[in-house]
């Protein structure tokens, strides 16, 4: 039943008017969903990745810790002051300032309270190195790491090291669990559009290589980037509502998979449906007879990894947790690009697609239904099939 209905979809979409109609509402549907969606960016939940459950050993630690020692809250920003030559007078001084805005008035709202050996001078064997080079000041910046007032008060306080070190041998930086947070925060805020473009250059560089075809290389990048556009207003959709969490860093690796995933379906069609050229005169029967081929071993594939993906619903980790639902809905759209809208592109093209090795309908092999394709994977896959035991036995051993 499934297997007539899948038939029955592809057969549809390659169809001498379905592949029109198959991109007519590919392209309705992309239109209409961007206009709609709120953009990503203004749904992003970032905080969801640091959902951990409160029964958790970390979280009642946490908790006690709070409870026995208030002044605990917060996240530690650690500033380091570093002179090779030896803190002198003025590196002092510099700090001293620095020290004295963190505890006055005018310092930013989140920060709470601060350890320097100006506000602590018995600390000064903890906080100052024993070659007397290096100074550290801790500074806790209260509030989650997702707010604004954070991220602003960790901006301010490097702002403020930078002039006070300017033009001076003496360095600042602030580090720490609050500087590392804010700053994987920025890191993923910034690598969505050079890791789509880095993504996008090495599949098209890939599939030059591979098939030596520059149209045929653009279409995985057509096909993906026409999905990319309706998860995005999906995920857009399901994230206003308030169905799950959507951060930038599921985002990210949504990319990556949405682009692997649609190449790998491209590259059965596309493979497939060259051999079907050469037996087949008539371009619409051989991508049904590709699709009739290949269509089930895409599906089975696409839904293996979305009920694995699915599975990750289930972790008590929201890093984790916020990824599952994100992923699962990319590869089930790129799965119905790949069984609809690529097919009807590649067929929509035809031959054209392979150009300069474009394929010719050969009648001496068009009668032969067991016609044997040369080449390297041709003989391995053959050699595979009449000795599977040997091949899985070797694939373990490489594997182990």
């Amino acid at each position: 039943m499934i297997t007539r209905a899948l038939h029955a979809l592809t057969d549809a979409s390659v169809s001498r008017w379905g592949k029109f109609v198959v991109m007519a509402a590919w392209l309705v549907v992309a239109v209409a969903l961007v206009a709609l969606a709120p953009t990503l960016a203004s749904i992003y939940d970032n905080s969801v990745t640091q959902s951990i459950p409160s029964s958790a050993d970390s979280q009642r630690a946490q908790r006690l810790l709070l409870d026995k020692f208030p002044s605990s809250r917060g996240s530690p920003a650690v500033i380091v002051f570093y002179d090779p030559n030896g803190l002198n007078a003025t590196d002092n001084a510099r700090a001293k300032d620095l020290s004295d805005w963190l505890t006055s008035s005018a310092r930013p709202a989140a920060v709470g309270q601060v350890l320097s050996v100006f506000t602590v001078p018995q600390a000064a064997s903890q906080l100052i190195s024993q070659d007397m080079t290096t100074m550290t000041l801790v500074a806790t910046v209260n509030g989650s790491v997702t707010d604004a007032s954070f991220q602003s008060a960790i901006k301010t306080i490097r702002d403020r090291l930078k002039h006070e070190t300017a033009g001076t041998q003496l360095q600042a930086h602030l580090t720490g669990p609050a500087g590392v947070i804010t700053d994987a925060g920025l890191i993923f805020a910034a690598t969505d559009l050079p890791l789509l473009l880095g993504t996008v250059a090495l599949v098209l560089v890939l599939l030059i290589a591979l098939y030596r075809s520059p149209i045929l290389a653009l279409l995985p990048l057509v096909g993906v980037g026409w999905a990319l556009q309706i998860v995005d207003a999906l995920l857009g959709f399901a994230g206003k509502v308030g169905l799950f969490g959507i951060s930038q860093q599921a985002t990210s690796i949504m990319i990556v998979l949405l682009f692997g995933a649609g190449t790998d379906y491209s590259i059965f069609i596309a493979a497939r449906f060259r051999e079907e050229l050469q037996r087949t005169a008539d371009k619409h029967q051989a991508m049904r007879e590709t699709m009739r081929a290949v269509g089930e071993a895409i599906t089975s594939s696409a839904g293996t990894v979305i009920l694995a993906l699915l599975t990750l619903t289930f972790a008590s980790i929201g890093l984790y947790s916020s990824l599952g639902p994100t992923l699962a809905i990319a590869v089930a759209v790129m799965l119905a690009a790949g069984l609809t809208l690529i097919p009807a592109l590649l067929v929509w093209i035809g031959r054209a697609a392979y150009w300069p090795l474009t394929p010719r309908y050969q009648p001496d092999v068009a009668g032969q239904q067991t016609h044997a394709p040369r080449g390297l994977w041709s003989a391995l896959g053959r050699w595979t099939a009449r000795h599977r035991v040997v091949a899985v036995l070797s694939s373990l051993a490489l594997l182990t």
